[in-house]
């Protein structure tokens, strides 16, 4: 085993102590000390970091939310995003056209908490931007604007193809938000119909309810099969969705009597939420037996 010679450590050690006496602040050899610059507020580096910073914490508010209490602090950091966003306008979209990438993925998002209508125009070229990031960042941004006349093809598109999953939540997102504002395009219908079938969970459960808000009544039997999907997030959607088709009377027989079925073939969890659709769907509750539900939608034409 090696070791150190005695005369060798007593040398380390000088040098030791003699470099951090050379970089004590106090020694009368040191150099003076200079405070690092203060940030210029004005640049758009500081100016992109505000933003940043904001709809981090917007997003990490979103997720939190348990009560009234947690959506007023969502609503107010939406109002903040939304003052920085229209502060520097031009800028953004600047940046968003030929910034770095990393000021682009935060541009495509501030611009759809601008509220601006001029901020779909840049939103929609960003759909093509190189970086992944970007793109996602932009569907996002283009469902917080939430324009209906946002073309949808594109949209529908990253839906259902792209290899990304948090790409396809993103995009279907924005045909959620921009279906509820008017917005509508048959390849919603076809994307989302495929989409009931992605292995993510989160993309599945949005399917759903995006085919309940085309009111596409020829998958009421493909949503009857997700009640009995894994994730009870997508079973709840498809519940939910089976629940708003069945509003219309031509339909409430057989979407009640796929909810019914599934009763006694699910895990408690997902009864729960079944259980709730069908007092909705009902108008009432029949309470917690299967029975009384069964006799209501076998008696349904």
């Amino acid at each position: 085993m090696n070791s150190m010679r005695p005369h060798s450590l007593w040398i380390l050690l000088f040098c030791l102590l003699s470099a951090c006496a050379s970089n004590d602040p106090l020694s009368d050899k040191s150099e003076p000390y200079t405070p690092p610059p203060a940030p210029d507020k004005d640049s758009i580096g500081y100016y992109l970091s505000q933003l940043d910073n904001a709809i981090s914490g917007w997003n990490q508010a979103k997720l939190a939310v348990r009560d009234e209490e947690d959506e007023r602090k969502v609503r107010a950091f939406e109002r903040a995003i939304q003052r920085l966003s229209r502060q520097r306008f031009g800028e953004l979209v600047a940046q968003l056209e030929s910034g770095p990438p990393a000021n682009r993925a935060v541009c495509a998002v501030a611009l759809g908490f601008s509220d601006l209508d001029e901020s779909l125009s840049p939103l929609l070229s960003a759909l093509e931007d190189p970086s992944a990031n970007v793109v996602s960042n932009a569907l996002l941004g283009l469902g917080l604007l939430r324009r209906p006349e946002t073309p949808l093809a594109q949209i529908c598109y990253q839906f259902s193809r792209n290899p990304d999953a948090f790409t396809r939540n993103n995009a279907a997102f924005a045909l959620q938000r921009i279906l509820i504002a008017g917005g509508d395009d048959p390849c919603v219908q076809t994307s989302a119909r495929e989409a009931l079938l992605d292995p993510e969970s989160a993309v599945r459960s949005k399917a759903a309810l995006i085919l309940y808000l085309v009111k596409d009544t020829e998958s009421i039997t493909s949503l009857g099969d997700l009640l009995y999907d894994d994730e009870i997030v997508v079973a709840a959607a498809s519940a939910t969705a089976l629940a708003g088709l069945g509003a219309d009377e031509s339909y409430t027989g057989a979407t009640a009597r796929l909810m019914v079925a599934s009763l006694e073939k699910v895990r408690p969890s997902h009864r729960v939420r079944i259980l709730h659709e069908l007092k909705r769907l009902h108008g009432s509750d029949l309470g917690e037996d299967s029975k009384p539900w069964r006799d209501w939608a076998y008696r349904l034409p």
